[in-house]
């Protein structure tokens, strides 16, 4: 996100009716490995880097301010693992049919072990205005 995460989710919880839900899709930092690859691999080694130099994943101390916002209430959800697919989205040798295919298919394999969701690279973020 590239935002004032406090001033954008006060502005959320003010718009939001008693009871009312905001969902977002979000980058999550909590996988260390992919973090780790984000910061010391990408637009290194011709390996491209997308968006700019204010964005970056929701980390523990976004996720912190969203529960300061919305007092607690807010949930994760992975709707789906987005994963080993990584490696292909910054690797060019990678995207060929029969490797994506794998990749895809170990992210579901992960998928099925709800503990691994959090790995992935996209959380839906729901903050709940209570009532």
């Amino acid at each position: 996100h590239h935002t004032d995460l406090r001033a954008a989710g006060r502005e959320v919880y003010r718009v939001l009716a008693p009871g009312g839900v905001g969902a977002f899709i979000e980058t999550s930092g909590r996988n260390r490995l992919l973090m780790l690859c984000r910061s010391n691999l990408v637009g290194r080694f011709g390996i491209p880097k997308h968006g700019s130099s204010d964005e970056h994943p929701l980390d523990a101390e976004s996720e912190e301010c969203l529960r300061e916002v919305f007092h607690g209430s807010v949930r994760y959800r992975y709707p789906e693992t987005v994963f080993l697919r990584m490696a292909a989205a910054y690797i060019a040798l990678l995207r060929r049919w029969p490797i994506m295919d794998g990749l895809r298919y170990a992210d579901l394999a992960l998928f099925r072990f709800a503990p691994l969701r959090a790995l992935g690279y996209f959380a839906m973020v729901e903050c709940r205005k209570r009532v």
